[in-house]
Formats: C-alpha cells, structure tokens, sequence
C-alpha cells in the first residue's frame, strides 16, 4: 500500500480531470477495471470521482480541494469500498476539518494531500479515533492533553430535527 502512497504523490497538477484520467490509468495499467464518475445511490443520486474493482477488492476515490467534504464522505460510505481515498489538490490542507469528519468515515481510507504530499491512513474504529487524532501533527504542534473535539460545526448530517406534525417550517429562523 505504501506504493499506493507513492505513485499518488507524482501527480503533478492541480486539474480535477487530468487527476482523474491520471488516477483511472494507473489503476487500468494495474489491471483493475477502472472508470470516473460512477453512480452510487444514497438518498440522493450522485457520482464517485474514480472507481476501481479488482475482483471482490473495490477502491473509491474523490478528488476535492483542501479538506474532505462531508458530500464526499457519504458517496464513499454508500458505496462501501474495500478502501475510499480522499484526494486534497488544494494548495493547504486544511487538517483541522478534516481531522473533524473521521469519526463520519465506515470504511478504511486514504487520505493524500498533493501539494505538500502528506498523507494519512484511517481505520474507522471508534477505540482508534482518538489516537489518530492524537497522533496527527497539528494536535502534536498544539500539545493537547486530551482528545480532541470531533464534532463537525458543519451541520450536514447532523441530528435531524423533532417531528413537527403537519406544522411545516418555512423559515431557518
């Protein structure tokens, strides 16, 4: 795997298409079957930026900018691949959102950063989320003592809202 890692790092641009095209060549060139955009039903309809199946073994992978979006993170949880991996192409790495939505992955993943070619593996365990991250640089740098908040001020996917009955909302405020 840590192959994986290396051959991610030689790509050289930050063009979402020539990533892809360059993504699905190397997993067609290792003999997987390879394609971009695939659909992948959640509550809605949406599409995988790669996806690659050699026999039973599948890997998912979405190209996004400077963290992983939480739209992101629900297409490859759907879609249950053997391994997900998240590309960041954005010129900074924004570790601090990122580290917040581990606890939203179920599935083992990937993350790569191109520009400044960090990366970082996950395993989805509840037991493992706290020393994740723990271990990342950016807690290290800032000696917390404890784990830190995993909680997202995103509020996709956050806990629905109490049942109105027939009363319908019609505005946010």
């Amino acid at each position: 795997m840590n192959r994986l890692v290396e051959n991610f790092l030689k790509i050289r641009t930050a063009d979402h298409l020539k990533i892809q095209s360059w993504i699905k060549r190397y997993f067609y060139d290792l003999g997987y079957y390879s394609r971009t955009e695939k659909e992948v039903w959640r509550d809605r309809k949406g599409r995988i930026d790669i996806f690659a199946q050699k026999g039973s073994y599948t890997v998912g992978i979405e190209v996004d900018h400077g963290s992983i979006r939480l739209n992101s993170i629900e297409k490859l949880n759907a879609l249950k691949p053997s391994l997900a991996v998240f590309v960041l192409k954005g010129p900074k790495f924004n570790w601090k959102k990122t580290y917040s939505r581990f606890k939203l992955l179920e599935v083992e993943s990937l993350i790569v950063h191109l520009q400044t070619g960090q990366y970082k593996w996950i395993y989805p365990k509840k037991e493992n989320l706290c020393k994740i991250a723990e271990s990342a640089e950016i807690y290290n740098k800032q000696n917390f003592s404890k784990c830190p908040n995993t909680d997202s001020k995103n509020t996709r996917g956050a806990k629905p809202l109490p049942r109105l009955g027939s009363v319908r909302r019609t505005s946010k405020y």
